[in-house]
């Protein structure tokens, strides 16, 4: 089917650059000699067995990411899956983890409907704090460092922390 979508987009390309090429003399008003700009819109009616199977697949695929998305998150899926964020962000907290020499750890700091906030001590002394959509997974990152920072602020980091509940199970 894509093949066959690739040939129609391709096909009709040729015609308007062989349609542009027979136009009129005028080349001063547009570069290029076109006329005016247009738009195509292409529609595909081939539809046979090999279509069928392929939007039946996707919609399976697309049932069960919806599954997915629909299960909350609790409170322990989050925790271990901001420990397994970070691990994957910095491998030696693995070693780090439990030593007298560094002081790391994780916590659920408030938990709601709406929100799980999970706090990470790195070994910095910063507190970086994972904001947790517990329905859509949905999760932004926000640091702070006593003596460096005034406030909590934003990271900018972005993901979504079901990617990390399989891992962490």
């Amino acid at each position: 089917m894509k093949f066959k979508k690739l040939l129609v987009v391709m096909m009709s390309f040729g015609l308007m650059v062989s349609m542009a090429a027979c136009g009129s003399s005028k080349d001063e008003d547009i570069i290029g000699g076109a006329d005016e700009p247009t738009s195509i819109k292409l529609e595909s009616t081939v539809f046979d067995k090999e279509d069928k199977e392929e939007e039946t697949e996707t919609s399976e695929v697309e049932t069960e990411e919806a599954e997915t998305e629909s299960e909350v998150i609790s409170e322990d899926q989050a925790l271990e899956a901001v420990r397994a964020y970070c691990i994957e962000a910095i491998p030696d907290l693995k070693d780090m983890e439990g030593s007298e020499d560094f002081t790391t750890y994780w916590q659920v700091e408030s938990s709601s409907e709406e929100q799980i906030v999970v706090l990470f001590r790195s070994y910095t002394g910063a507190q970086v704090r994972y904001y947790i959509n517990p329905a859509s997974g949905e999760t932004y990152v926000t640091e702070f460092v006593q003596g460096i920072t005034e406030e909590e602020e934003e990271t900018g980091e972005t993901f979504n922390i079901k990617d990390y509940i399989s891992d962490a199970e």
